[in-house]
């Protein structure tokens, strides 16, 4: 249950996840409260008329080279630079917009070539004996998709050479040593990324993403919670200017595809191309790294090798590797036939969702992660809502003007958040809709997990079993007996009350069998209730 706590707060992600992606993607930016002018690349700051003359030397050069990007090798210098470039004592002094860019950039460092690193991993999964591989093909399809919607919605050098950097290799020939095009020094003690870089199997990648993504993504938060706004751009206090020019790139391609052209200065639209970030958008975008901390220490704490088989087996049930055959033979994957394939890969990889060596120490930290991301999302929210009367509220990267709508909605979720992961022995959640209360122990989840994640799943033999239905139906003037298939076929029914007792401890027990469905019900229809329910519904359905 615990794993599928990737979808919880997602307040952290609509404050954070969303503004990261408006900075380093370059998404849709507030209009401006002022029609914009060439004079938005002036030097003041007043309301709705800021530019490239609110930005300091340093960022306005990033910019440029951000934009003018033109392949992996660039990409991989340029994010080499900001690594070094945090970790120096000066970093402190250089300007608030650059050290903002530049902090983004350094937490590209530890993840490069990640998609070529994990190659291996997917295409040698296949164990049907067929030919054939799902894990492969679905690994496959996610990547090239990415690729054709990137080819069609920013088809760009820029753009075409950050992706080669988490897909392609990133070994340096000799030949590319020796031109102007690579930049010797800001490479000097970067591990190349070549074939002796992929992982061989899954507890490889594991062992990777728990110990440098980790340790990265730690360093990553920590200096986004000190970040210090001093030393602002020229007219502006405790918050910077951010382009998005470097994001979205200075250049359009050809009809061709192929090659590209610049845009002139004076065509460059001004009216979506600036932000204004201050502590509000950096709070949230701490918070949402918080909550992928937590994700990836609850991956870090159970056993991952088996998940592919686990995958493959699953594929079967959607005919993904037997080609064609009669509709009637596929049963389609229900709740049975998940526990069944389980059980089956368990006897194989024995130690599949079973707690690893150091798990617990995991989990706890996680639960920190849980109680930070809350508090940041709270801080932001409080935050957003004091900006409400900035003079620049619509140039806002978190525009208080379009959020506040939701405060009732927002408030709600965080007041109950904050409550329900800090409460010792559970914390009641009321259904809006019935009024009925389920109390949650969420913390025992981290505090007092279990050894085994199949003890969260549904008892053996306690499936409904009815595969058809019958009925008496008038056709044509005539009675007839059809036939049809009962849907609820293979849904579970009873989990062990041992287990579940400890996290909802009203929870009614009879003979060491409980029915949790009642309180997931409950949870869905309460607020905050869905951090629960959700993943919840993943591993006990």
């Amino acid at each position: 249950m615990i794993k599928r706590f990737s979808s919880s707060l997602a307040l952290s992600s609509l404050l954070g996840t969303v503004v990261t992606t408006m900075l380093v993607s370059g998404g849709c930016t507030p209009k401006k409260t002022q029609t914009a002018t060439k004079s938005d690349t002036g030097g003041s700051a007043a309301a709705g008329v800021v530019g490239e003359g609110n930005m300091s030397a340093e960022a306005r050069a990033l910019v440029e080279r951000l934009s003018g990007l033109k392949n992996k090798y660039q990409v991989l210098s340029l994010v080499a630079e900001a690594h070094k470039m945090v970790n120096d004592p000066a970093f402190a002094s250089k300007p608030a917009d650059y050290r903002l860019s530049m902090t983004l950039l350094s937490s590209l460092h530890a993840s490069r070539g990640l998609v070529y690193r994990l190659q291996t991993v997917f295409t040698r999964q296949s164990g049907l004996g067929d030919g054939t591989d799902p894990v492969h093909s679905m690994f496959l399809s996610i990547t090239r998709n990415a690729a054709s919607a990137l080819a069609l919605m920013s088809p760009t050098a820029q753009w075409r050479a950050g992706f080669a950097y988490y897909t392609e290799p990133l070994a340096p020939p000799d030949a590319l040593k020796s031109s102007q095009d690579f930049d010797a020094k800001a490479l000097e003690g970067v591990e190349p990324i070549g074939p002796s870089s992929q992982f061989r199997n899954i507890q490889q990648a594991q062992a990777f993403a728990c110990s440098e993504i980790l340790q990265e993504a730690v360093k990553f938060r920590d200096r986004l919670a000190g970040f210090d706004f001093s030393n602002a751009g020229p007219g502006l206090q405790n918050q910077v200017v951010f382009d998005l020019k470097g994001a979205m790139g200075s250049f359009r391609s050809n009809p061709d595809g192929d090659s590209e052209t610049p845009v002139e200065a004076d065509k460059i639209d001004p009216l979506n191309r600036f932000l204004l970030v201050g502590p509000a958008e950096v709070q949230a975008m701490t918070a949402a790294v918080s909550m992928g901390l937590h994700n990836l220490r609850v991956f870090c704490a159970y056993e991952q090798d088996g998940a592919f088989e686990l995958a493959e087996e699953g594929g079967r049930f959607f005919a993904t590797d037997r080609g064609i055959q009669p509709f009637t033979q596929v049963e389609g994957l229900t709740s049975k036939r998940r526990l069944d394939l389980f059980l089956k890969v368990r006897r194989t990889k024995g130690n599949y969702m079973t707690l690893r060596s150091g798990g617990e120490a995991f989990l706890k930290d996680a639960l920190g992660d849980l109680e930070r991301a809350v508090d940041d999302t709270a801080a932001s929210w409080e935050k957003v809502k004091a900006n409400a009367s900035n003079a620049n509220a619509n140039l806002l990267g978190l525009n208080p003007l379009r959020i506040l709508p939701w405060d009732t909605f927002v408030d709600s979720n965080i007041g109950k958040i904050r409550d329900l992961v800090r409460a010792e022995q559970g914390y009641p959640l009321t259904s809006t809709i019935t009024n009925e209360t389920v109390k949650v122990n969420l913390r025992a989840f981290y505090l007092n997990p279990r050894k085994d994640l199949r003890d969260y799943m549904p008892l053996d033999k306690q499936f409904e079993d009815k595969r058809e239905t019958e009925e008496l139906i008038q056709v044509g003037g005539r009675e007839s007996k059809v036939k049809y298939k009962n849907y609820f076929h293979g849904r579970p029914l009873a989990w062990s009350g041992d287990v579940y007792k400890v996290y909802f401890p009203d929870l009614n027990v009879k003979e060491g069998k409980a029915d949790i469905r009642p309180a997931v019900r409950v949870l869905s229809q309460s607020w905050a209730g869905w951090i629960v329910a959700g993943p919840l519904a993943g591993m006990a359905f």
